[in-house]
């Protein structure tokens, strides 16, 4: 059943973020700007965000039919292990973009013990979205994501 496939990748998904995000450590810096104090394995700051496409909304639709954006991210300091993972990404694969503004005050309690509705606010989300990669790129911007740029 589709609505029980979708109800249970959801349900990882926000396992996912249970166990990754909380070890960031987001804080607010004396400017009231959030930072992070911790590292977590596949969670990573942007180092830049940049909308390149978005296309109209289809008929009867709201919300574009596509959005396309270049995401810069930087893996000086990473561990070994964790770079490998990074660099096993490929075109097709899904990531989250998470928004964190750290809340004044950190929770404290046990996340799992949190409702759908209150788990966003006690971690400071403010916004999801997913995105599928469509071509890795390298400090040059070279692809490196196609397995043979000869048969471009």
């Amino acid at each position: 059943n589709f609505n029980l496939f979708r109800l249970e990748s959801t349900h990882e998904i926000r396992e996912d973020f249970q166990d990754q995000l909380p070890r960031m450590k987001p804080f607010l810096n004396e400017d009231g700007a959030t930072e992070f104090s911790g590292t977590a394995r596949m969670a990573i700051r942007l180092q830049d965000l940049e909308v390149t496409t978005v296309k109209r909304p289809k008929v009867g639709e709201k919300v574009p039919a596509e959005v396309r954006a270049e995401i810069k991210i930087n893996l000086t300091g990473v561990l070994p292990h964790v770079r490998v993972e990074w660099d096993q990404l490929r075109e097709h694969d899904v990531i989250f973009l998470v928004r964190m503004e750290a809340p004044a005050e950190p929770y404290q309690g046990k996340l799992a013990d949190l409702t759908v509705s209150e788990f966003p606010k006690a971690l400071g989300i403010s916004c999801v979205r997913g995105a599928e990669i469509v071509e890795l790129l390298d400090e040059e911007g070279n692809v490196i994501s196609d397995p043979n740029p000869a048969e471009r």
